[in-house]
């Protein structure tokens, strides 16, 4: 924490802004200290150091608040720290990838997993609470706001291919939004209880086939939404700091527009307990646990190769077999 205090100590940012407040936490940053270095508050004249800071705070404001949202309630993962700094000291020619889909899947797997045992009034999400709410918008209309539904006009799209808005727009773009005007106080129950009501017709199966996005983005979407589109069946499992999750595309192959498979092995036969339960509690040191996940990490120098194959086109008539197969399993 104090090589992040003394890299950020030389901030050129507005002069009314007066100094600096120090960093009181050693978890990670917290979101106070973060805000600090937004590029508002960046001198008109500011060096590049400057900005390659503010760049950096961003990031890990990205990472700690809304990508990887951890039990620390207002600071960042330290683990976080050194991907945010790489990718803001980088040329831009030179910016390092990572399979952010897949970790970020990772993560929410994993607080999903934890948030269906804890019974803690304070215990709280961890992971992307942002996907799971935007995966929850698409496909169930339980809870979510009443938005515009035009299509995309041309002023969400920039110059370039990956400048244009993606299906997510739609929930997080300035349009009007509003919400039922019976307003529920004890939300969970009433939640739960419109979820058991749900039958097949309400829910929507397909959100992202070809007529989904040609009405809801007319000029396209943003080239990264299918940049990675090789990956979508891969078998390998998802791996996030300590965290193991299995990837289960085949139990949902309707979302790809295929038929769905069955039977189909369920997530927690596809890991080793034990792999799927390691802890950093009581490990040495982090070499001990990164050697029990190189051989999941290393798989996926061939995971565009190792992937579900689809066994045809979905159909309505063929879909029909797999709910009565899935309840008599479960």
């Amino acid at each position: 924490m104090e090589d992040l205090e003394v890299r950020f100590a030389a901030f050129d940012r507005l002069d009314h802004l007066g100094a600096l407040e120090a960093h009181p936490s050693t978890r990670g940053p917290s979101k106070k200290w973060l805000l600090q270095f937004q590029a508002t508050n960046l001198h008109p004249d500011a060096d590049d150091e400057s900005v390659s800071r503010s760049f950096e705070a961003y990031l890990l404001w990205l990472f700690g608040f809304i990508m990887f949202k951890n039990g620390h309630r207002n600071t960042v993962d330290k683990i976080l720290m050194p991907y945010a700094r790489e990718i803001a000291d980088a040329d831009e020619d030179q910016v390092p990838t990572w399979s952010w889909g897949s970790v970020v899947l990772a993560a929410t797997y994993r607080g999903l997993c934890d948030a269906c045992i804890k019974d803690d009034d304070r215990a709280r999400f961890q992971g992307c609470a942002l996907l799971l709410q935007l995966w929850s918008y698409e496909r169930l209309a339980v809870g979510r706001p009443i938005v515009d539904h035009r299509p995309y006009e041309l002023q969400y799209y920039g110059d370039l291919e990956d400048d244009r808005p993606t299906m997510g727009t739609l929930w997080v773009c300035p349009r009007e939004r509003t919400w039922a005007n019976e307003q529920a106080k004890r939300t969970y129950p009433n939640f739960v209880a419109e979820l058991d009501r749900l039958k097949a017709d309400d829910v929507v199966w397909e959100p992202y086939s070809p007529q989904a996005v040609a009405t809801r983005a007319p000029y396209g979407l943003s080239s990264w939404c299918t940049s990675n589109s090789g990956l979508w069946l891969t078998k390998n499992c998802l791996v996030y700091d300590i965290y193991v999750e299995a990837h289960c595309p085949d139990r949902v192959m309707r979302q790809f527009g295929y038929q769905q498979p069955f039977p189909v092995p369920r997530a927690l036969d596809r890991i080793s307990r034990g792999d799927h339960r390691l802890s950093k509690l009581g490990q040495p040191c982090s070499s001990t646990w990164v050697q029990k996940l190189k051989h999941y990490v290393d798989a996926w120098d061939e995971a565009d190769e190792d992937v579900f194959e689809p066994i045809g086109d979905h159909t309505d008539e063929w879909y029909q077999h797999f709910p009565t197969w899935y309840r008599g399993s479960h």
